[in-house]
């Protein structure tokens, strides 16, 4: 996730594939829990508001498979989705995730055309939901070594700072000294992205398939994107990860 073009952050990692489409927003679009900034948005990375799927997170890990029937709707209770393209459909599904310091995660399979999203703040990076995600990919024909996937704009370990209790709760997810846990200066701290990075790897996605942009954090970009912690907790507003066919 290395460009920024129009207010859209998108990554080099899959700009090649054909007839992909995807970015995640500023806050140049406003709000992204607002339908009318969805629409612009998505009309801006070239695609049709009326596909867009979008999800009522929860904070867990259940990843949800979309049909045709889920286009254009809400669908509750779910922090994943993944759909396998079908030639057949007028409008393809949009797949979206709305955070502010959660990331964004978004993985496609250019070979057998299956696309996925994520939401994983640190309960649903606790919860495994990256590797859950790679799984139901792989129950539709994925070959991990063909997927790519983009870890989006989230806060970074330098300015998430968490109590002991979440601290150990992490660890005992990831193991000790894996580095999604730090102890500096008798404070803790998560890297929810070295996390999902972990989760990746291990569901066997190649690591030059993953961009991992540690540099763009949410917390510190502020006047460019939306973090709940920067804004004292008052949730001003969240950004957009899609990704689809055209």
């Amino acid at each position: 996730m290395k460009t920024l073009k129009k207010s859209v952050y998108t990554s080099p990692l899959l700009e090649s594939i054909p007839k992909l489409i995807h970015g995640f927003s500023t806050k140049a679009f406003g709000d992204m829990r607002d339908g009318a900034n969805r629409s612009e948005f998505i009309k801006t990375i070239h695609g049709k508001p009326e596909g867009i799927v979008w999800m009522v997170q929860v904070h867990k890990n259940h990843v949800h498979s979309v049909t045709e029937h889920d286009v254009g709707k809400e669908i509750p209770n779910t922090d994943g989705l993944v759909y396998k393209f079908d030639p057949r459909l007028l409008i393809q599904p949009i797949l979206t995730v709305h955070v502010a310091d959660c990331i964004p995660l978004l993985v496609v399979d250019p070979v057998k055309k299956i696309i996925g999203s994520a939401h994983a703040g640190w309960k649903s990076t606790v919860g495994h939901i990256a590797q859950l995600l790679v799984s139901e990919m792989k129950k539709m024909g994925s070959d991990p070594n063909d997927i790519r996937a983009v870890i989006g704009p989230h806060i970074s370990p330098y300015c998430y700072e968490i109590e002991e209790e979440r601290a150990n709760t992490i660890n005992s997810a990831f193991g000790k000294n894996t580095g999604v846990v730090i102890h500096r200066d008798g404070k803790w701290f998560a890297d929810i992205g070295e996390g999902n990075l972990i989760d990746l790897l291990r569901s066997g996605v190649r690591e030059n398939n993953i961009d991992f942009d540690r540099k763009v954090c949410t917390f510190c970009q502020d006047k460019e994107l939306f973090s709940y912690r920067k804004s004292g907790k008052e949730n001003t507003g969240e950004i957009l990860g899609a990704i689809g066919w055209k």
